[in-house]
């Protein structure tokens, strides 16, 4: 019950924050982007035309006890469109998210915990280079490493 609460009003704040933010003149989204190869280490950045982007990490790992372990993180970047929104929104509003988890074998067990702010000196990702950050969590690096 503590947790759906926690959510609802994490929820509530972030729909207050995007009412209230008067962002500069957003980039077009673009919907229907063209193929085009991939293109590293580009397309690590995060794109201004886009309406949602995510970093996704997975793994498995192994204790100094031999413990087996696995963990996710993911950082999420969307940005709000008045159009599908159907309610009054700033255009061009950006919010990120992350989450991370760790799973744990013996004994069973999960935990969890996620960030969402908007973009601003605390949040937000890097157009020329790999970065994105949520408060103290945060990736970077380039084509052959993330950290």
């Amino acid at each position: 019950m503590f947790k759906l609460v926690r959510n609802l009003m994490l929820s509530a704040v972030m729909l207050a924050a995007l009412v209230s933010c008067r962002p500069q003149k957003p980039a077009p989204l673009i919907k229907d982007l063209p193929s085009q190869p991939l293109a590293m280490p580009r397309d690590l950045y995060t794109h201004d035309w886009a309406q949602t982007e995510w970093w996704y990490y997975t793994g498995h790992l192994t204790g100094e006890d031999g413990k087996s372990y696995g963990f996710e993180l993911t950082f999420f970047r969307y940005r709000v469109d008045p159009k599908q929104v159907g309610a009054p929104a700033p255009e061009g509003v950006t919010g990120y998210m992350s989450h991370f988890a760790v799973l744990s074998e013996d004994p069973p067990s999960y935990q969890h915990d996620s960030r969402i702010m908007i973009e601003g000196p605390a949040a937000g990702g890097a157009a020329d280079r790999y970065r994105v950050f949520v408060g103290d969590w945060s990736v970077e690096g380039d084509v052959h490493s993330q950290r």
